[in-house]
């Protein structure tokens, strides 16, 4: 065999193998790009639904470049302010007054209240055209009854992972 094909055999098995580009040997080696997520890529729109942690549920209706809408919900324990019991596990359940811009790379965040008092905290990223994963945490600061106490209060808060699946 002669230098040059054998330079020719070794070249396409290198690159059949994935070691080496098509333009192995030459100054100007072009390499495939990978798939990049682009915000008309990455996420497929319509709504998603899922679980934040086990209890609450997740919903997020989206086009490809906003998160249009946003309820979510989190399971929380409340912290009196007279005694420092804790009571729960309750609901802190919010929708979002903003939309949320997806960026390139999938990824979204958010910061908010609502108008009941809900302050919540979003971030997220789809990590695949039908799959977003995330996290999301809400607190609400509430007055309470307490016939000892004129005024007493308790915050409820809480946080957890969640994953939304598209559904249509």
């Amino acid at each position: 065999m002669t230098d040059r094909k054998l330079f020719t055999v070794a070249t396409a098995v290198l690159v059949s193998a994935g070691i080496a580009g098509a333009g192995f040997g030459t100054a100007s080696a072009v390499y495939p790009e990978q798939p990049s997520a682009t915000a008309s890529g990455i996420n497929k729109a319509g709504s998603y639904k899922g679980k934040v942690g086990t209890f609450a549920r997740i919903t997020l209706k989206t086009n490809r470049r906003k998160v249009k809408k946003l309820d979510a919900g989190v399971s929380a324990l409340c912290r009196r302010a007279s005694d420092g019991n804790l009571n729960g596990p309750v609901l802190v359940a919010m929708r979002a007054p903003t939309s949320m811009k997806i960026k390139k790379n999938g990824k979204f965040s958010g910061k908010g209240q609502t108008k009941k008092g809900v302050s919540w905290k979003i971030n997220g990223r789809f990590v695949s055209r039908k799959k977003a994963k995330g996290s999301f945490e809400a607190s609400l600061f509430r007055s309470v009854f307490n016939p000892f106490v004129p005024f007493d209060s308790e915050l409820c808060s809480g946080s957890g992972k969640w994953t939304a699946i598209y559904k249509r």
